[in-house]
Order: C-alpha cells, then sequence, then structure tokens
C-alpha cells in the first residue's frame, strides 16, 4: 500500500487502553506533529486512560471510546443497543474525516476501530508480539527488525514508514496546577518537605505474573527508611492493574514503619504531579512505572515473564531486575511457580535503589 502524504491531512491515532502502552505511543504522536505540522490528529483513547493524552500538545482532540458502557452491552448481551452503539461510534469517526488511521493496539477492537474510522489509509504498528487477533485484516502492518526492538522503537516504525525522521523521543504527559495542589497538600497534610528523598512504590500490575511478592515489598520498603531514611509512597488502585484493591494496605500493615499509602487516592494527573516531587521509583511493569520513565524519574524494575528490552522502561536512567530461567519471556499470565520473581530478592532491589539514589537524588 503507497501511501501519498499530501493526501494525509488527518490522522488517528488508535491505542484505546492501558496506560503503559499509551505512554509508549506519545513519542510517535510528537514525531507525526513533526512530520505533518499542519495535520489535524486525534487520539481514540478509553475512558479509563483519558488522563494520560488530554492535553496533548501535538493532538487536536481527543476522543473517548466509552469501553464501560461497551462492556456493559456486551455483558447484558443487548446486542440491539451494543449496534447502535457500533454505528454511532462509526458516524462519529466517519465526520471527521479521517485520511490515515494508525492502529497503535495490534488487537481485533482496534483493527475493527480502524475499519469504522472509514480512512483511506490504515496502517498499524507491529506492537508487542506483531498484531495478533486478525487486526491485520484490517490494517497493513508495519514490520521491524530486529525483534527485541521496543515498542516505543515498534511505533515509531509507522513514522519512518510514512517518510518521517526520527528526531528525538519525546513523552509530554500534562497535568494541572491542581493537580499540583492536591500533591502539595497531601504533602503538608503528612508532613512530607521538599528536604524529603522521596521513593514511590508501585506494587501492582495488570498481569499476576508480573507481580513481585506483597511481602518483598514490604520488606524492601522498611529497609529503605532505615538505611536511607527516606520517604516511602505506595500508590495503585486506579492508577494501576486489575485486582489492587486492598494490595498496598496489606504491604503498610505488614511493615514496621509507617508509610503513605495513596493507593486508589489519586487520578492518573495527580500521580504525575507527585512524580515531579520522586527521587526514585520502585515497581513492576506496568503503567505507574512507565509513567515514571516518561517524565524522568529514576526507576528501578522488577521484571518477571516478559522481556524487558521490548516492554520495559526506555531510556537509560533505570535498572532493571530480571533473572532469565529456561522460560524467560513466556509471557504468561498464568503460572504455577513465579520462578523468575522468586529468584528476585529483597537484598538485591535495595542495592539497585541505592545505586540510583545516590546517583540521581535531587535534594
Amino acid at each position: 500500500m503507497q501511501i501519498n502524504k499530501t493526501e494525509i491531512h488527518r490522522i488517528l491515532i488508535i491505542q484505546p487502553s492501558r496506560l503503559g502502552d499509551c505512554v509508549f505511543c506519545l513519542p510517535t504522536v510528537s514525531s507525526l506533529r513533526k512530520e505533518f505540522p499542519h495535520a489535524y490528529i486525534a487520539w481514540l483513547v478509553d475512558d479509563r486512560c483519558k488522563d494520560i493524552v488530554i492535553g496533548n500538545p501535538d493532538l487536536n482532540e481527543v476522543i473517548i471510546f466509552e469501553r464501560s458502557r461497551f462492556l456493559d452491552l456486551w455483558e447484558r448481551r443487548n446486542f440491539r443497543e451494543l449496534w447502535r452503539f457500533t454505528m454511532q461510534l462509526k458516524r462519529t469517526l466517519h465526520e471527521k474525516q479521517f485520511d490515515l488511521a494508525i492502529d497503535l493496539n495490534g488487537l481485533f477492537k482496534s483493527g475493527l476501530l480502524a475499519l469504522l474510522s472509514g480512512a483511506k489509509y490504515r496502517i498499524g504498528s507491529y506492537n508487542t508480539v506483531g498484531m495478533r487477533e486478525l487486526s491485520y485484516l484490517f490494517s497493513k502492518e508495519v514490520p521491524i527488525q530486529p525483534a527485541e526492538v521496543h515498542v516505543v522503537d515498534r511505533h515509531l516504525a509507522t513514522v519512518r514508514y510514512l517518510g518521517g525522521q526520527r528526531n528525538g523521543v519525546y513523552f509530554p504527559i500534562v497535568f494541572s496546577e491542581t493537580d499540583k495542589q492536591v500533591i502539595q497538600e497531601i504533602f503538608t497534610t503528612n508532613g512530607i518537605t521538599e528536604h524529603d528523598t522521596l521513593v514511590v512504590i508501585h506494587p501492582g500490575a495488570g498481569w499476576l505474573t508480573r507481580r513481585w511478592f506483597k511481602e518483598r515489598f514490604a520488606q524492601l520498603a522498611d529497609k529503605l527508611i532505615e538505611k536511607f531514611n527516606v520517604q516511602v509512597v505506595l500508590v495503585g488502585g486506579r492508577v494501576g492493574g486489575k485486582e489492587e484493591n486492598g494490595l498496598s494496605e496489606e504491604i503498610a500493615n505488614m511493615m514496621h514503619h509507617p508509610v503513605l499509602n495513596l493507593a486508589d487516592k489519586i487520578s492518573i494527573k495527580q500521580l504525575v504531579a507527585l512524580l515531579h516531587y520522586t527521587d526514585l521509583f520502585i515497581g513492576n511493569i506496568a503503567g505507574p512505572l512507565h509513567i515514571a520513565t516518561a517524565v524522568g524519574v529514576p526507576v528501578v524494575a522488577i521484571v518477571g515473564p516478559t522481556d524487558p528490552a521490548v516492554d520495559g522502561p526506555y531510556g537509560n536512567n533505570a535498572i532493571i531486575i530480571h533473572k532469565k530461567i529456561s522460560c524467560s519471556f513466556c509471557r504468561k499470565k498464568n503460572c504455577q511457580t513465579l520462578e523468575c520473581m522468586d529468584k528476585i530478592t529483597v537484598d538485591e532491589v535495595l542495592s539497585a535503589a541505592e545505586i540510583l539514589l545516590k546517583r540521581n537524588t535531587k535534594r
């Protein structure tokens, strides 16, 4: 499929869901803006992840996909309303007259959304493990070589396919002065000052197999406080994966020292504001870790069944803790042994944290 760039005036980005996946797409949008400075660029995103893209200076519009309503209709098998919902979305997208749709999700849902857009040209990123669930039937896949290329660079390949050049990698995530004030008020209430060293820990993840053990997170947090006199903040819930409710509370209850637990108490944009005060982030492979990397926070990443070269933290300000075993990179969401996680000790995560704290502490 040959694309005539002179015909590209209105572009639709399709990456509906998952915080980390949305973060990975931000550099592609920035590169598209440089390549098509006068184009109208919109992003179709579901209601869970909209805060990652709302306010993005490279976008003209954010289109919200009402995932919760879609799932409700599907679960109730209300196919008549589901059809109406789909046709209304189709009309909305057609009215915007997109010339190009870029599927950066690579699943059936996103491929169908690309088709519904009515765009003349439709291309898709190779994504984590290629386009799946028949999404390649709706869009032309832009292949990459070699296979271990990070997802960020896989997405950027779509811009190169359109003739663009790589001129830096940028992750613009916008938050408001109000979001900043909320975090400052939390600090004041909890006695945290600008002189304190702040360590944010996210113990959750969308996949249960990506989660290090809560007992070890509790031990780690206690040792960080004892050895470095840091303020530890736990995050999760609304800004993390499924089934995180209560996880941070359990960890806090296991600890010997007090910890500030903000799980399910701040929004995504407030998390971004919090990270601008953060000296170190420690967590599993999940959305909050990728947000931390995007805003420049030093990161200790605890990696289990996935390949950190492909979907780990992007950039050079991270230490990755990963144990290569016979079944490494299995990408299983269920596992009986969790051997790759079990081999990661508290002391080696603590040592990595010490390296980054000494190298990067702002205060």
